[in-house]
């Protein structure tokens, strides 16, 4: 029979021996030291860990979601999956039992508020919700206000994004039916663009990780099964996330100590969509805010073509070189204006209409009350050529600009 000692000699004796037979068929020493960097990833077969050793947590970055131990200063290192009794210095747990504890506690634990939403500016707001998996712990779903839905008729594809455990959102989206030939912008991924180091993400961060350590809403974990020098121990410890560790120190617990997790601990409003535009904008004469778009038609000539379309207190005045001028009338809303000049087969579509590059006379371009909207990222470009993305993210910088200017009554009219 062979014992444990002998099993790990012989497995010592096979690593070696691999080594070696990488040295000598190659021989380059560089491939030795690659083997000694990927030996000291291997899980240790022992089931101890070092003396004196007490942070225990689970990797979040692996597929596998390895628990391990970390010594500060030094490295983590890996403890297989096991059901049966592991060492730590004083302290001795299972392994899987402690990592689904860590995990659940992390992801499963509802936030204090479980939801909110964030006024972001006149027409738009974020509803925040948790989520229930390591790489989707937040869903944050942007979303156009009502009265801008009601009155301006603004439409967009429904989007969202979410974040994991790290500070980096992914973008997703839900099931939707849409005309096949109607054009529908998606604001998501320019909205979060334009504010991913915004205060309103990084409140959302820290809403998500409100219960760990040292945060507002600070909840302690308690093991099941934690024994500590051989007795069951029922004592409550704080959990770090560190580059991408979820971490306890069994050390540290938190005896006679309060934790922090509570209703309103984070201690936000959540904002309310009662928001109405003012009737004023629709009354009255020159409330609105002038805009106007200069570019230049393609032609045959070298010499390119200035065109036009403005709106002023006077209505709008569309070049009549469009053969759908005719379209664009005060009727619509500026939304639906919007979409007329912009959309596939649109108005500049269909006379490839483009913004000339580096124009000395800077007339070519987009102006809100004088202010230029930002269309570097399209000079040059024929209508027709762009794709859906960039017309979305034009859209949605033409809307951002126009509508900051509208008087908005907070809380709706009754308010």
């Amino acid at each position: 029979m062979i014992n444990r000692g002998d099993t790990r000699t012989i497995w010592v004796g096979v690593i070696i021996g691999i080594a070696v037979l990488v040295i000598t068929l190659t021989g380059v020493w560089k491939n030795f030291l690659v083997f000694v960097g990927l030996a000291k990833l291997l899980p240790s077969f022992n089931i101890t860990a070092p003396e004196g050793t007490s942070i225990v947590g689970v990797n979040l970055k692996t597929n596998e979601l390895e628990l391990g131990y970390y010594i500060e200063g030094d490295r983590w290192q890996v403890i297989a999956d096991s059901s049966k009794a592991y060492t730590l210095d004083k302290y001795e747990f299972v392994p899987n039992e402690i990592k689904k504890e860590l995990l659940d506690f992390y992801v499963n634990t509802k936030r204090k508020p479980e939801n909110f939403n964030i006024d972001i500016n006149s027409w738009r707001y974020w509803v925040v919700s948790q989520e229930m998996s390591v790489n989707s712990l937040v869903k944050v779903y942007p979303k156009t206000k009502k009265t801008f839905e009601e009155k301006e008729k603004v439409n967009s594809l429904p989007l969202y994004f979410k974040f994991g455990y790290t500070n980096d959102a992914t973008i997703d989206f839900e099931d939707y039916n849409i005309a096949q030939d109607a054009f529908v912008p998606e604001f998501v991924k320019p909205e979060y663009e334009s504010l991913k180091n915004s205060d309103h993400v990084q409140n959302i961060l820290a809403w998500r990780d409100s219960i760990l350590q040292g945060n507002k809403c600070e909840k302690f974990l308690t093991f099941a099964n934690l024994k500590e020098d051989k007795a069951k121990s029922d004592k409550e410890f704080s959990v770090r996330l560190v580059d991408g560790y979820l971490l306890v120190d069994l050390k540290l617990d938190n005896v006679g100590k309060t934790q922090d997790y509570k209703d309103n601990c984070f201690g936000l409003v959540s904002y309310e969509d009662k928001d109405e535009i003012s009737s004023e904008m629709y009354t009255q004469v020159g409330t609105k805010p002038d805009i106007r778009f200069s570019f230049d038609f393609d032609t045959d000539f070298d010499t390119p073509a200035p065109g036009y379309v403005s709106y002023s207190s006077s209505g709008w005045n569309v070049d009549p070189r469009f053969d759908d001028a005719r379209l664009i009338t005060s009727e619509n809303s500026f939304y639906e204006n919007l979409i007329l000049l912009t959309k596939p087969n649109g108005l500049f579509w269909n006379e490839e209409v483009y913004f000339e590059k580096d124009k000395n006379d800077g007339n070519d371009g987009v102006f809100i009350k004088g202010r230029a909207i930002d269309v570097d990222y399209l000079r040059e470009k024929e209508w027709h050529r762009l794709n859906h993305a960039q017309t979305s993210q034009f859209v949605f910088n033409i809307l951002n600009g126009y509508y900051a200017d509208y008087k908005i009554v907070k809380g709706g009219a009754n308010a």
